[in-house]
């Protein structure tokens, strides 16, 4: 257990989420699941059943140190790795992989993003575990994957090839994110699961995989010997921005993965989190007693406890409020939110 490291990742801003979610105080930092605790600290106390403390580590962006230690009010200053600018994934993992590696030269790490919901804590341990005993003894990246309950186009999938042991697959491919015909093929077909993104491996499993396929990150870091955040800032712009799936996760030669079952939901869209609010006779969503719908059907709608708010004659909108911001979208097209908050 004392080789066994957690890295839960919490840099993004939350776009999708606006104007609930901001750059101030993204998405990991907000209740969305209305578990009574915040994202990230749903997270943490999650692997802290499974991981010793001083192991976890939080790996966000500069700005938001200030609300991870709000958040956890347990975790250690130094259990925190600031990036200085948003690089994608893979400049995250690495610069994370370095530093826990420099602690332990035989550590195992996991990667977890923040924003989560698992529904069965007790099997999400025991499956945890497993993998952490897979990699303690076995070679190569190990991911999560979860069989689909539903023909979803909001998550990338997994295909696997043969089973190796209970539970176990090797990988015949990853597919990103589908439209609704092939993702109505893979719901149907047993080979294919939900890419939950999480993963496990050896950290010198990892910088090796670096030095194969992503050279470019791998050198600039390998220039700095004491990570600090004066030094970091200085190299990490010369950083590649990539995704770790693309940069590392497709081309490893030796990569499996393990088939949980543990309730498991990417809170990455309205929709996603609409399950965790109340549902009228009509399918409206509302989070509140003071939202009023008439002549309206199959809607998300998300309002601060204080206002009050009456719809009528809407079908598959989203409508959320915030302060004095306000979105009103189809929900065919939330996944485009992110796109009409630039410029």
């Amino acid at each position: 257990m004392k080789n066994n490291f957690v890295v839960i990742m919490a840099g993004g801003f939350g776009e999708r989420f606006w104007p609930k979610s901001s750059q101030k105080k993204p998405k990991q930092f907000l209740d969305l699941n209305n578990c009574g605790s915040t994202l990230i600290k749903q997270t943490y106390d999650r692997f802290k059943k499974i991981c010793k403390k001083n192991n976890i580590y939080v790996a966000t962006h500069e700005k938001y140190k200030k609300l991870v230690l709000e958040n956890i009010n347990e975790i250690n200053e130094e259990n925190i790795i600031l990036e200085p600018e948003k690089k994608n994934t893979s400049p995250c993992i690495l610069l994370s992989t370095f530093i826990i590696n420099k602690i332990n030269k035989n550590s195992n790490v996991l990667f977890s993003p923040a924003d989560h919901h698992i529904g069965n804590e007790d099997d999400f341990n025991r499956d945890i575990k497993k993998c952490f005993n897979f990699i303690e003894n076995n070679k190569g990246i190990l991911t999560i994957g979860i069989k689909p309950t539903y023909a979803a186009t909001g998550y990338g999938y997994i295909k696997t090839n043969k089973k190796i042991k209970d539970g176990f697959y090797e990988i015949d491919e990853f597919v990103e994110k589908p439209k609704i015909k092939k993702a109505t093929i893979f719901f149907k077909d047993k080979k294919y699961y939900w890419n939950a993104g999480i993963f496990v491996s050896k950290t010198e499993t990892i910088i090796n995989e670096f030095k194969k396929n992503g050279q470019h990150n791998h050198k600039v870091l390998c220039k700095i010997k004491d990570f600090d955040l004066k030094t970091i800032k200085k190299e990490y712009k010369k950083m590649k921005s990539i995704s770790f799936d693309y940069e590392i996760l497709e081309k490893c030669k030796l990569i499996h993965m393990l088939k949980c079952d543990f309730n498991w939901s990417d809170l990455g869209s309205w929709s996603s989190v609409s399950k965790f609010m109340k549902e009228d006779y009509n399918k409206n969503k509302t989070n509140s007693k003071r939202i009023k719908t008439f002549n309206s059907k199959d809607n998300i709608i998300n309002i601060d406890q204080k206002n009050e708010l009456i719809v009528e004659g809407i079908n598959n909108y989203i409508i959320i409020q915030h302060k004095n911001k306000i979105l009103i979208c189809k929900k065919k097209n939330e996944q485009k939110i992110k796109d009409f908050l630039k410029d």
